[in-house]
């Protein structure tokens, strides 16, 4: 049964490894920032629906209207 994957790869002492590291962050899913709505994260768009109550048009609505910021899409939707 495979659980995980492991990438390695050989990075040539002259070559910036730093970019390396920050591209890492690309597939690591750390502790989501709760702060933010990403709508363009699968995963994040069905945690704020269920979260919030709401449908995706509802949430996307609020979105676009209000920006990303959690705490001001929850003000708009209690508006409604």
């Amino acid at each position: 049964m495979l659980i995980g994957r492991v990438l390695a790869r050989v990075v040539p002492i002259d070559e910036d490894i730093e970019g390396l590291v920050a591209m890492d962050g690309l597939t690591r899913r750390d502790t989501p920032d709760r702060s933010k709505i990403n709508m363009h994260e699968r995963w994040e768009v069905k945690y704020w629906i269920r979260e919030l109550g709401v449908s995706q048009a509802e949430l996307q609505k609020a979105v676009d209207k209000v920006g990303n910021s959690a705490a001001a899409v929850r003000k708009e939707l209690a508006h409604r």
